[in-house]
C-alpha cells in the first residue's frame, strides 16, 4: 500500500496499521536485537544455538549419527553447519509453521 502521506490524527478511522501504536512496541527495547526486526547478529546467535543443541547430545543424538561416520565427530561437520546456514531462514520458518500446524485443529488455535 503506497500512500502520498501519513495519516493525521483526524483520520484516525483511516488510520494505517503501525508498529509505533502496536501491541509489539516493546519489541523494540526487549528482544537482542533492539528493533522489530531480526539483525543479521541476531539470526547468526540463533542458529549457532540451534546448532548447539543439535549437536548437545553427542554420539546418542539423532543428528549427530545422521552425518557422523563410524560413530566418531564427523570431519565435515563444520561444512554441514555452513551448508545449513545458507537456508536457515527457510528452514526456521518452516520450524515455525509445522509447529503451529500441530498446534491447530482444523484452522482453530487450541
Amino acid at each position: 500500500l503506497l500512500l502520498d502521506h501519513w495519516p493525521d490524527d483526524e483520520e484516525d478511522e483511516d488510520r494505517l496499521w503501525d508498529f509505533k501504536t502496536s501491541v509489539f512496541l516493546p519489541r523494540k527495547q526487549e528482544s537482542d536485537a533492539k528493533t522489530f526486526w531480526d539483525t543479521h547478529w541476531v539470526v547468526e546467535k540463533m542458529y549457532n544455538k540451534d546448532w548447539e543443541r543439535l549437536m548437545s547430545d553427542g554420539q546418542h543424538g539423532r543428528f549427530f549419527k545422521l552425518i557422523s561416520c563410524n560413530g566418531k565427530r564427523p570431519q565435515h561437520a563444520q561444512q554441514v553447519k555452513d551448508e545449513l546456514y545458507k537456508n536457515y531462514d527457510l528452514l526456521a520458518k518452516m520450524f515455525s509453521y509445522y509447529c503451529f500446524l500441530a498446534t491447530s485443529e482444523q484452522g482453530k488455535v487450541t
